[in-house]
């Protein structure tokens, strides 16, 4: 759990603190193409732990701790879902995590592999949550959070929900757009960086990892 101090000064840092530009686009153009994501896979591949893959394909090798060998992760869609499954360097399943389908076009539009310090890393995946009604349409792209702890094994991976950096609504009477920032920063210097989120109104929010290596909201 936090300690005091370290709640106090994350607290007092959302009252001064500006975030910076990052590399998640946030221009209409962008969030046009997000709204027209595909699904990733539609062929029903089906894996179980310990499982190895050999195709190439949606399996992206990706060295998820920096140890110098890569490790794969398979976007796998279905019909309700879609599933990330995470391979280690053998290309042996060793986690599977799921993402539901909100509505039209639900995919993942990209991920991002960052180094947070310590021997901690995280991979960010760009959700859109795409739903289409008759007479009025929403869409949203959220984050999901997978968090590695030093080895990938299955007790070092967690997964979770993460803040939507996108949201759009429009119908006949209202319509509105929020976009917001997303960065990592060591806030409090403990040598892990914190997920500052700043929405295009100015809100801000920020994520802290805890002891769990999950993430916290404040």
């Amino acid at each position: 759990m936090l300690n005091t101090r370290r709640l106090l000064f994350l607290l007092s840092f959302l009252t001064c603190f500006t975030v910076g530009e990052i590399a998640f686009g946030q221009s209409e153009s962008y969030i046009r193409q997000a709204l027209q994501g595909k699904y990733v896979d539609k062929k029903p591949i089906e894996f179980t732990l310990g499982s190895s893959i050999n195709k190439l394909g949606n399996f992206y090798k990706v060295d998820l701790n920096f140890d110098s060998f890569k490790d794969g992760i398979l976007l796998k869609a279905g019909d309700h879902q879609q599933e990330i499954l995470i391979f280690n360097a053998k290309k042996e399943l060793i986690k599977t995590f799921k993402m539901q389908y909100v509505g039209f076009n639900s995919s993942t539009l990209k991920y991002s592999l960052n180094s947070l310090g310590r021997g901690v890393f995280l991979v960010i995946f760009y959700f859109a949550e795409g739903r289409i009604n008759y007479l009025e349409r929403s869409n949203s792209v959220r984050t999901y959070l997978m968090t590695i702890n030093k080895y990938v094994d299955e007790e070092n991976l967690y997964f979770q929900r993460g803040p939507i950096l996108m949201d759009e609504f429009s119908s006949k009477r209202h319509g509105h757009l929020v976009k917001s920032n997303l960065d990592l920063i060591d806030l409090d210097k403990n040598g892990i960086k914190d997920i500052v989120i700043e929405s295009s109104s100015g809100r801000k929010s920020i994520y802290v990892l805890s002891k769990d290596k999950y993430w916290s909201k404040f």
